[in-house]
């Protein structure tokens, strides 16, 4: 089982959004490269299955709704953004496992709960650039595989999901 669970690591994502005089709504997808575990199991499975090392890799997708109020922060002659928001979505992760116990894949999904910020800086009359912030706590996850529709679990893991990321951003405002 592994200790630490997964990191997301790097990823790519596209945010769009309206701004409605000083609110802000809009969403977010991102995809991110995620991690990879080994388990390994003990000689022979309760069912019988000899044990080995059994790989896992996740790969997470993001997608949100974000709502928030835009408060302007001047700064010399520049008028940067400031906006906190609230933010929820979906979380699909993809959980491929290969080894001992063979090939396969599951997706799971959990809904997501959560918050942050974007600070922008304008470079030119429509581009600005900045920064934002988001985390999500989701919980315990458990992961499980075999023939789950007989019950029968033949390895799997459970581990704590928490998302906390800082995005760079390049934003085109019309």
């Amino acid at each position: 089982m592994p200790i630490n669970g997964f990191r997301y690591n790097a990823g790519l994502g596209v945010r769009a959004g309206l701004d409605f005089g000083r609110f802000y709504l809009g969403g977010m997808l991102a995809v991110h490269q995620g991690d990879s575990k080994t388990v390994t199991y003990g000689p022979v499975s309760s069912l019988g299955i000899p044990g080995g090392p059994q790989t896992y890799d996740s790969l997470p997708l993001f997608t949100v709704v974000d709502g928030g109020y835009n408060l302007k922060i001047p700064i010399g002659g520049l008028s940067t953004t400031l906006t906190p928001y609230l933010s929820l979505g979906l979380l699909f992760t993809v959980m491929s496992s290969s080894g001992a116990y063979g090939d396969t894949s599951i997706t799971r999904t959990d809904p997501v709960i959560g918050g942050g910020f974007s600070y922008s800086v304008p470079v030119g009359k429509q581009y600005a650039l900045g920064l934002h912030y988001r985390m999500y706590n989701v919980g315990d996850a458990t992961f499980e595989f075999g023939d789950l529709s007989q019950g029968t679990v033949e390895h799997g893991f459970s581990t704590s999901i928490f998302y906390s990321a800082f995005y760079s951003e390049l934003s085109y405002r019309f």
